[in-house]
């Protein structure tokens, strides 16, 4: 009596599987088909975001970080004026 599964496409003999280094390798592409599938889920959302923001930078896009300093990048400025380095003095 031959009985195929249809989720792996088996073919099982009685309770005697064919091969299991079959049912291995078949199990195998299949995680390996899903995590595709996951990976290309993710970049197909991200890819559209990354390719944008490099149109964007190669248009002249200026950056707030180089153009504009924190305060905090003032603070340390005037800090480092009242204390010169080691090697300065």
């Amino acid at each position: 009596m031959e009985i195929k599964s249809s989720v792996f496409n088996l073919r099982i003999y009685g309770n005697r599987i064919e091969s299991l280094k079959e049912i291995k390798f078949l199990v195998s592409n299949r995680l390996f088909e899903l995590s595709e599938r996951y990976v290309r889920a993710g970049l197909s959302n991200s890819v559209p975001l990354t390719v944008r923001l490099v149109e964007e930078y190669n248009k002249g896009f200026e950056s707030r970080y180089i153009e504009y300093p924190t305060p905090l990048c003032n603070c340390y400025l005037t800090i480092s004026s009242f204390f010169p380095e080691s090697s300065n003095i």
